[in-house]
């Protein structure tokens, strides 16, 4: 209810109902920011080493491309129902993209890299602590083990990429 002009209450007056809700907006924006935020998941295969590039790589891609989908039937929910959150749906879109596109490339990255470092830098690691060990049997102070282990691995590594 209204007052018109004379200040009478004026009940003809009809109130706008609010905007359909846009869900798919709302979770477009969130799934994207979580993509985003674990495209960097692939790098645990790195450390890890093997198999496990491409499998957490999967998890920000597809993530990423439920987002894309939600964000564009948010968009278009908001342009032909007159739904809210039409600039959270473009938000999620361009979010979405930006992680599809970090995931793939950190994913590929990171599968390029273990496959010039073989097992990746777990097993470099590894081999370092049983170098030390193996050095320290032998007698060699911790400290000089160490260094020795680790100019061993530098040289190691380098040779695997290339560099050396």
């Amino acid at each position: 209810m209204t007052t018109d002009p004379a200040g009478q209450w004026n009940s003809d007056a009809q109130v706008m109902p609010p905007p359909p809700k846009n869900g798919a907006a709302t979770w477009s924006l969130v799934l994207a920011i979580l993509a985003l935020l674990l495209c960097w998941l692939s790098t645990l295969g790195v450390f890890i080493g093997g198999g496990g590039v491409i499998g957490f790589g999967l998890v920000p891609i597809v993530l990423a491309v439920i987002a894309i989908v939600l964000a564009i039937a948010g968009m278009r929910r908001a342009s032909r129902q007159g739904a809210s959150r039409r600039g959270v749906a473009i938000g999620g879109l361009v979010v979405g993209i930006v992680a599809l596109l970090a995931a793939v490339v950190i994913t590929i990255v990171s599968a390029v890299f273990l496959v010039v470092v073989p097992g990746g830098l777990g097993q470099t690691v590894q081999q370092v602590q049983q170098c030390v060990r193996q050095q320290v049997a032998q007698g060699t102070p911790a400290a000089q083990a160490q260094q020795i282990c680790a100019q061993q691995a530098q040289q190691q590594v380098q040779k695997q990429v290339g560099g050396g």
